[in-house]
Parts: C-alpha cells; structure tokens; sequence
C-alpha cells in the first residue's frame, strides 16, 4: 500500500470509530433519563435533600454528557479494536491475536475498575464528603452539573489505574522492566500509588485507602506474572544452550 493508501484507511477508521460512537451515545440518549435516576441513587441514598439545577441549560448539558461519556466509554473495546486492526497488517498472525487479546483484557480491567468504583469507591467518597466531613448547619447539597463530574472523575480515573497490572506486564515482556528494576524500586511505586490514590479520591484517608489496596494487589499480581515470563525465558534460554 502506498501512503495514500494507508491515510485513507486511516481516515476510514477513524470514521468507523466515529459512527460507532455516535451510534451508541444515540442509544444511552434514548434511554438517559432512566439512567440518571440509577446515576443519582448514590446521592439519594446518603440524604434527602435533592440535587439542584445549577444553570437554566443544566438538563441539556447532563443528558448530553450522560450521552457523550458512556457512549464513547461503551463503545470503548470496539473502537480500539478498530485501531488495533489498522496496525495488524504489518504485524505477524500471532502478534495481531495478541494485540486482540490485549485489547480485550485491557478492556476487562478498565470496567473492572469502573464497576469497583461505582460499588465501593464513589459511594464511599460521598459519604464522607456529604456526612462525616459536613460542617454542622449546613446541608448536604449540590448541584447536579458538580456531582456528575465528580462522578465520572472517580469512575474513569478508577478504570484507567486499573491498567496498571497490563502496563507491568507490557513493560516486563519487553525487558523494558525487568524484576531487578521491581526489587529495587517497589517501595517506590508503593508511595506512588498512595500518592496517586489521594489525588484522585476526595480529601479521605478511608477512600485513599480503598483505591490503593487494590491497585497495590494489582501491582504485585502483574509483577508476579513478570517473573513467570522471566523465568520461563530463562529455562528457554538454558535448553537453547544446552542444545
């Protein structure tokens, strides 16, 4: 293929990504105001008070960010798939199953850690932020534009750490990282992902703590695997040379 060629199937792609995100935030849009109200439970759980309209274009600006930000969350898998598949011709048939593959699992975690943020993190954060933290005469109330951003602040930065144990391992198959670098520098990264934790969370310790546990579990889970990888090169190396 020429370079033209490879713009205009990048250009293609694009477009494919393009309407298949269209196309599912069209969907949610349809069905966004039952998903506001399950959205909205959190809140409703932790006080009575209702959320209050911040500016006269609020509903507008809260169905079309529902709609924009699950649509292209949802659509997600698809659409790295669809740039996976523009790289997989210079690639050797099992290389581009691989990258399938890692598309698929760096997905799972991605919405593993959206599903443990919305179960455990988010409600979590707004029970300390809206009852043990509240100063007294005041009430407990915000504005629906401020607790959805708030909301999928915690819900995507949660789903994106959680890419940690696929980066580890990414890293440690490359002899890029290596278990060396890992024993000499693990305290290190554990500072980091309570550091990381605290900037993502609300001021807490209790929230900071919950989002670092497993983000650390995750880490020492990847490092784990990197030391299989290794081990197993080793043992290959050494028939190889016996060989």
């Amino acid at each position: 293929m020429t370079l033209g060629d490879h713009l205009e199937e990048l250009r293609l792609r694009i477009f494919a990504i393009l309407g298949v995100w269209i196309i599912t935030s069209s969907i949610i849009g349809i069905f966004s105001t039952n998903i506001h109200k399950f959205l909205v439970q959190p809140f409703k759980e932790i006080t009575s008070e209702p959320l209050i309209l911040g500016t006269v274009y609020g509903p507008l600006e809260v169905y079309f960010k529902l709609s924009i930000i699950l649509g292209i969350l949802v659509s997600l898998p698809i659409s790295l798939s669809i740039l996976w598949g523009y790289i997989t011709p210079a690639l050797s048939r099992r290389a581009a199953i691989l990258g399938h593959i890692v598309v698929f699992i760096s997905s799972l975690l991605f919405w593993g850690g959206v599903i443990f943020a919305w179960i455990y993190l988010f409600p979590l954060s707004l029970k300390m932020m809206l009852n043990y933290f509240l100063p007294d005469q005041t009430i407990a109330q915000t504005t629906i534009e401020k607790y959805y951003s708030f909301l999928f602040l915690i819900l995507i930065g949660t789903g994106v750490t959680f890419q940690l144990p696929l980066l580890v391992i990414l890293l440690g198959s490359l002899g890029i990282v290596t278990m060396e670098w890992h024993k000499k520098a693990w305290k290190f990264i554990v500072v980091l992902l309570f550091l990381f934790s605290a900037i993502i969370t609300p001021p807490d310790p209790l929230s900071m703590i919950v989002l670092a546990v497993p983000l650390m579990l995750l880490y020492f889970i990847s490092v784990g695997i990197v030391w299989l990888i290794e081990l197993r090169r080793k043992k290959e190396y050494e028939i190889y040379e016996a060989t």
